[in-house]
C-alpha cells in the first residue's frame, strides 16, 4: 500500500489557519490587547504536534537503488571470427604464400651458414663458440596475416616464425661431440600492392 506524507506546507497552512480564526474570534467579541493575544497564540501552538524536520523525512519512502549486471563484452572474438569467415579464401591465401617464401628465404640462410657464410651464420658465430654446424631442423612455424591488402594499391603483408633447432660442433672440446641450441627465426614479409610475385622479405635471429 503506498504510504501518504505530510509536507511541512500542509502544517504550516493549518496554524496560519487557526490563527487566522482565534483573531476572528476575538475581534468579534472584545477588544484583546498585544499581550493577551500572544499568550493566546501560544497556548493554541502547545495544543498542536508539529512533526519534527527528522520525523517528516521518515515518513518518506525513499526507493533503493537497483543493482544491475552488465554481462562481459566478447565482441573481440565475434568480429575476429566474422573477419576470418568473410575473408577466409585471402588470409589463406596470403598464409600459404607468405609461408613458402619465408621458408625458401630460410633455407637459402641455412646453406650458406654450411658453407660458413650468410646473416644466420654470422649471427650463429656471435652466440656461439662453434667450429662447425651440424644440422638444423624447424621444429615450429606459426604464420600470422597483418595486413589483407584488399585494395588494389595496398599491400598484403604477413609474418612468419620459425623455432629452428641448430646441432653444431664447439671449437675447442670433444671432437664428435653434437650441442644445440633454438633460436626464433622471424620472417617479416610485404607483398606490394597485394602481388605474390612482388615480395620483400626481412628476417630478424633471437636465440630463446
Amino acid at each position: 500500500m503506498e504510504q501518504k506524507t505530510v509536507t511541512p506546507n500542509i502544517w504550516i497552512a493549518a496554524v496560519v489557519v487557526c490563527l487566522v480564526l482565534l483573531i476572528g474570534m476575538s475581534s468579534i467579541n472584545k477588544a484583546v490587547s498585544e499581550d493577551d493575544m500572544e499568550s493566546m497564540i501560544s497556548s493554541e501552538l502547545a495544543k498542536l504536534s508539529i512533526p519534527t524536520a527528522e520525523e517528516i523525512a521518515a515518513e518518506i519512502d525513499v526507493p533503493q537503488p537497483v543493482d544491475i549486471t552488465i554481462p562481459e563484452f566478447k565482441s573481440d572474438n565475434k568480429v575476429n571470427d566474422l573477419w576470418e569467415n568473410l575473408y577466409s579464401i585471402v588470409i589463406e591465401s596470403i598464409e600459404n604464400n607468405a609461408t613458402e617464401d619465408a621458408e625458401e628465404e630460410l633455407e637459402d640462410l641455412m646453406d650458406e651458414a654450411y658453407d660458413e657464410e650468410g646473416d644466420l651464420y654470422e649471427f650463429l658465430l656471435s652466440i656461439l663458440n662453434f667450429e662447425e654446424v651440424e644440422d638444423f631442423d624447424v621444429e615450429d612455424v606459426d604464420v600470422e596475416v597483418l595486413e589483407l591488402g584488399l585494395e588494389e594499391d595496398e599491400d598484403k603483408v604477413a609474418q612468419v616464425v620459425f623455432e629452428l633447432n641448430v646441432e653444431y660442433y664447439l671449437s675447442e672440446g670433444p671432437i664428435n661431440d653434437v650441442y644445440e641450441k633454438t633460436i626464433i627465426v622471424t620472417a617479416d614479409l610485404v607483398y606490394e600492392e597485394g602481388d605474390f610475385d612482388d615480395e620483400e622479405v626481412s628476417l630478424i635471429f633471437a636465440l630463446v
